[in-house]
């Protein structure tokens, strides 16, 4: 479960009360009288969905054997832009072509993507330590990389949502056999 954050109102009290109502700035002001009370980690965070797929196919006969499988791995995480598939195919084939000859291959192709960046929570720019008087998104919608103005550091907890981050990962393994068969 998700911890209880202070909202608005509470974080504007204890500014006032605890800190010091001088370092309140017009931004806060503004965005309090409209009523701004952003909980960052709800807009941070979605709904994750795991789901994962596999067909495999295998048989043979007396000189030839086979064996195909696919798998198909989705996992969309709960922190908005977290996001892995993995696709996998296996083939392993062998083939008696005489009493003292056979060949075959064990071959696994595997694909991964694991590109993008997803909201930042735990810096201290992140989403649970984010102002909620401040607001991630403009009047029109788009992402706000800095939504606070008085405070430059603080970015947008949102922002690696915007990255361009290809993390993509091919792999093929073979192993490949000759088998021959002396007599002595």
């Amino acid at each position: 479960s998700k911890p209880d954050l202070m909202n608005a109102d509470e974080f504007f009290d204890f500014r006032v009360t605890h800190i010091d109502s001088s370092i309140i700035t017009l931004t806060e002001i503004a965005n309090r009288e409209k009523g701004v009370d952003t909980d960052w980690v709800d807009v941070a965070l979605r709904q994750g969905i795991s789901q994962s797929h596999s067909l495999r196919l295998e048989g043979g006969s007396e000189s030839f054997n086979y064996y195909f499988s696919g798998t198909y791995q989705s996992i969309e995480g709960i922190a908005k832009n977290d996001k892995y598939d993995k696709y996998s195919l296996r083939t392993n084939l062998e083939s008696q072509i005489f009493d003292w000859l056979s060949v075959g291959t064990n071959t696994q192709f595997t694909f991964v993507d694991k590109s993008g960046a997803a909201a930042d929570f735990g810096s201290d720019r992140g989403a649970f330590y984010f102002n909620p008087m401040i607001e991630p998104y403009d009047s029109l919608g788009n992402l706000v990389l800095y939504p606070w103005p008085e405070q430059g550091y603080f970015r947008n907890p949102l922002v690696p949502l915007n990255y361009v981050q290809d993390d993509r990962t091919t792999r093929i393994f073979t192993n490949n056999y000759l088998v021959v068969e002396v007599p002595w």
